[in-house]
């Protein structure tokens, strides 16, 4: 798993998931955990410029796939 080097958080995960799936996630917040980073982001300048590899996928194109696997997969719309 490579990352992009933008951070997205948890939050705007879940809200995504809920906009582009159309469904109403509600997750249960809890108080971060002891050792828990509040922020991670991975630096991939270098492997960029080793690999020419270059991200092309969008969050929302992300979880829209595996939304539409997950659903396959469960035998939801087939």
């Amino acid at each position: 798993n490579i990352g992009t080097g933008v951070g997205t958080s948890v939050r705007q995960i879940f809200n995504t998931i809920d906009r582009v799936c159309k469904i109403d996630s509600n997750p249960v917040v809890i108080d971060r955990r002891d050792g828990d980073l509040d922020t991670l982001i991975s630096k991939v300048d270098k492997l960029l410029s080793i690999t020419r590899w270059k991200p092309k996928k969008s969050i929302d194109q992300m979880i829209f796939s595996a939304w539409n696997a997950w659903q396959f997969l469960k035998g939801v719309g087939t």
